[in-house]
């Protein structure tokens, strides 16, 4: 990655660790808890554990709305590169007895080889 690269993938990582508040504030409106309900039972039919990998997951709120109502057993990974959202993802999950993993990791630095 050139210079100038890594230096947009700090200004959006110091942005989002500046947004917390906002996220903690709006993101339990976009959903009700009898819809995904619905939607884990009924539509998608899930009985059985399920992996849930949730990338750009800043503090888990995907992670929160749907472990309650997944199968025992089923387990959640998040993935951002704000590091203050990943703190705070990880002390939300503390009280709670979900299996969970938070990760640190910056995907706009993440380069593949193409090999075609």
């Amino acid at each position: 990655m050139n210079k100038i690269s890594l230096r947009i993938a700090d200004l959006r990582k110091e942005f989002w660790n500046q947004k917390l508040e906002y996220l903690l504030r709006t993101r339990k409106s976009y959903w009700n808890d009898d819809y995904t309900r619905f939607l884990i039972s009924q539509v998608w039919k899930i009985d059985k554990p399920v992996s849930v990998l949730d990338c750009g997951c800043g503090y888990g709120f995907l992670g929160l709305l749907l472990l309650p109502y997944l199968p025992e057993g089923s387990t959640y990974t998040g993935i951002d590169f704000a590091e203050d959202l990943i703190k705070k993802g990880k002390a939300l999950f503390a009280g709670i007895f979900f299996l969970e993993n938070f990760a640190f990791f910056c995907m706009i630095s993440f380069c593949t080889i193409d090999n075609h």
